[in-house]
């Protein structure tokens, strides 16, 4: 069960195409098979199932030959010739010589006898998903060369046990030497190069620049370096382990200097502010990320529960941007109609605060209205939840008596803080003002009472922003019903999963 299950999450994300002439079996065998794939597509006879290949270019193909009528060497033959990376899967009760000997001319991966015994059925979708793993992943690593090597603003270099030992000319010419060699005479080390910058990779007394980037393989850094001409170029770095021989590795550097935007990093001495503003700046940078094929991640929030997946972006265009993300996300994406993107690349999150287009099918998000975010939900420190319905609140003003007599809501609970809505904003508390605060709470049936100290921090349109000053047994009951919260959203959440 667990090897089944197994090959169902590999074909989460392929689709099927099934051509089957007899109604009675291609009814029994398509439902059999929508138990391992999420998207089939049913065809009739060779005109059907070569429009329906061609409108939904399925990488998976089962041709089910019942009869001699239906001529499964033309459909596999046509898929070959149009996308040869295709599998395709041939069920027949005509096992002559000469239907296997057609079989390997048309580019068939397996030709199976009927009936089909099952485990060899299994047998050969398990190796269709692994030659299409294999081809895919063939795709990326040309892609990641062809970003590495053949862009000239890229400088690389080979290390040997952390040693330069070659280098391109780029690099070369940037510190204007000969060879390698005179490069390791004149500098010793070459983290030491690395310039101060905030955000950056430079050596300092908590970060020695090696063991950063062993730590994180593959991680996109920036980094400044002066040339010989004294001239100061930003660049984004990344270091390469070779996992068959682990003392050699590939630095590569990518020089984006004329995107400048090295100061975003400065949040606290950045002099020109419209910078965050500038959305050539930001779709310049996104356009980078999709041409490198550098995975972001995006975040959502069901109910203060944080959703997180990696995505590729798809397309760059005309203030729009596509997303490749996993169905979860997607679900998320639709619940808040909106979506925020991080990266090492990036120098703060960028929110999307419009989405175009939501297409499951191909778990594609196409997204407006970008900019960048100056909250980031990488540095959230404590869970924010939305409360279930089944509570009650007071809220009493120490410099009076009583409690405030207007409508509350709870928009988001943590230990630290609550947001309060109000029907009618409170204009006699001002920040830094102490308040009581009284909440009863339902859990597993049962009210849990807490009623602590709390200081006003900020108002934001109808709602006020309070900051908790729970005692220990305070603390112990709010994070008993944050739990069994978080517990009950993630049920919820499952379920529109579906």
């Amino acid at each position: 069960m667990s090897e089944l299950n197994h090959l169902k999450e590999s074909i989460k994300d392929l689709n099927l195409l099934y051509i089957e002439e007899n109604s009675k079996f291609r009814e029994t065998i398509s439902e059999s098979l929508s138990c391992l794939f999420e998207s089939i597509f049913v065809a009739v006879g060779e005109k059907e199932g070569l429009e329906s290949f061609k409108l939904n270019h399925s990488q998976v193909v089962i041709i089910d030959v019942e009869t001699p009528a239906l001529d499964w060497i033309k459909i596999a033959q046509h898929i070959s010739d149009v996308k040869p990376e295709t599998k395709v899967i041939v069920l027949s009760k005509y096992d002559d010589v000469q239907s296997l000997h057609s079989a390997i001319d048309v580019g068939v991966m397996k030709f199976l006898s009927k009936p089909v015994d099952v485990d060899m059925f299994l047998d050969a979708i398990e190796l269709a998903v692994h030659k299409l793993k294999i081809v895919e992943d063939e795709k990326l690593f040309y892609s990641s060369l062809d970003g590495m090597f053949n862009y000239k603003e890229t400088m690389v270099m080979m290390l040997e046990d952390n040693k330069p030992l070659l280098a391109n000319q780029l690099f070369l010419d940037f510190f204007d030497v000969e060879c390698v060699e005179e490069f390791n005479n004149k500098h010793k080390n070459l983290g030491a190069l690395f310039l101060k910058h905030e955000g950056f990779l430079y050596n300092h007394d908590d970060v020695d620049w090696i063991n950063e980037v062993q730590a994180h393989d593959g991680k996109l850094f920036h980094v400044k370096m002066k040339s010989i001409k004294e001239d100061i170029r930003h660049f984004l770095f990344k270091y390469h382990k070779n996992p068959k021989k682990t003392a050699y590795v590939i630095v590569s550097f990518y020089d984006v200097t004329d995107l400048d935007f090295a100061e975003l990093f400065d949040k606290e001495e950045l002099s020109d502010k419209s910078k965050f503003d500038d959305k050539k700046n930001l779709f310049q940078l996104l356009e980078l990320i999709q041409k490198n094929n550098i995975k972001v991640h995006l975040y959502n929030y069901y109910k203060g529960l944080t959703i997180i997946n990696d995505a590729t972006i798809e397309e760059v265009k005309d203030g729009t941007i596509t997303l490749k993300t996993d169905f979860i996300q997607q679900k998320a994406i639709n619940h808040e109609s909106k979506t925020l993107i991080s990266s090492e690349v990036l120098p703060t999150t960028v929110s999307c605060d419009m989405i175009v287009r939501n297409t499951y099918e191909k778990q594609s998000v196409k997204v407006k209205n970008i900019h960048y975010s100056h909250s980031s939900p990488v540095k959230r420190q404590t869970i924010r939840l939305l409360p279930d319905d089944k509570y009650t609140i007071s809220l009493f003003v120490k410099h009076q008596t009583g409690k405030y007599k207007s409508r509350i809501v709870i928009e988001d609970i943590s230990l630290k803080s609550i947001k309060l809505r109000f029907s009618r904003l409170p204009t006699d508390i001002k920040e830094n003002d102490s308040v009581v605060i009284d909440m009863v709470f339902d859990v597993e049936g049962k009210p849990l009472i807490i009623n602590t100290d709390a200081t006003m921090f900020k108002q934001d349109d109808y709602s006020i922003i309070f900051l908790l000053k729970l005692n220990k047994v305070q603390k112990k009951n709010m994070l008993k019903y944050l739990t069994s919260r978080q517990i009950e959203i993630i049920k919820e959440f499952r379920v529109l999963q579906k």
